[in-house]
């Protein structure tokens, strides 16, 4: 598929925003921004391949989805806990203590549930001793969606596209409602529940898009599909 450097720019200006945020660099307040905009463009990117691989084939091979999930993401993220675990020594004592939990939950993908019910809290990665894999609960949250959705659009394009945004509004409208319902701030930014919604933030364009018509002066489907690269 072609590749989109415009995507991969804004993917760019999430994660430096979430770097600079984290150095306390002045000015640079957006890091929860960043993070928000990562999700979204990472809804609409499989969604755009789901249903641009069910336009052209009429379903989804599920087990080609999940692999090229995997070959994507888990080689680097698993490299990574080896490295932490083999420098665990160089940690304190209380994160080592913490540190084979973490590692179990960071390689589970349940991360971010670890981390929303530990007696720690969002305030510690600049006031205590964070855990050495707290940023996986990004990774955890995404992984999650990436098991579900591609179950939900399935089941709900089957039935048509009206069917599709039903649903994706309906799950968008329970997210929203599970975050102003949740008073623990810890848990509403690791819940996959919560964080849901900038997912299907992002899964609603690929669905208005691609079910246009094309016309003498717009390009083909096939051709703006072929731009969406997760």
């Amino acid at each position: 598929m072609k590749y989109v450097r415009g995507l991969d720019g804004l993917r760019a200006v999430a994660v430096i925003v979430v770097m600079l945020f984290h150095a306390e660099v002045p000015f640079f307040g957006g890091g929860f921004l960043g993070v928000s905009l990562f999700f979204t463009l990472s809804g609409f990117l499989i969604t755009t391949l789901l249903l641009a691989e069910h336009e052209q084939t009429g379903d989804v091979s599920f087990r080609r989805f999940y692999g090229r999930r995997a070959r994507r993401l888990l080689p680097a993220a698993y490299a990574c806990l080896l490295l932490v675990a083999a420098w665990s020594v160089w940690w304190t004592a209380s994160q080592q203590r913490a540190l084979r939990g973490d590692l179990i939950a960071a390689v589970a993908n349940v991360a971010n549930w670890r981390f929303a019910f530990s007696s720690s809290s969002y305030q510690d990665l600049f006031l205590s001793e964070p855990s050495p894999v707290a940023h996986f609960w990004s990774l955890a949250i995404e992984e999650q969606i990436y098991l579900i959705l591609p179950i939900i659009v399935l089941l709900a394009v089957r039935r048509g596209r009206r069917v599709l945004a039903v649903t994706t509004g309906a799950l968008l409208a329970a997210s929203l409602f599970a975050t102003l319902m949740t008073g623990d701030r810890d848990l509403v930014y690791n819940g996959t529940h919560t964080r849901a919604a900038e997912l299907l933030v992002g899964a609603a364009p690929p669905q208005l898009v691609l079910h246009r018509r094309p016309t003498e002066h717009a390009p083909r489907r096939g051709d703006w599909t072929a731009g969406a690269r997760a």
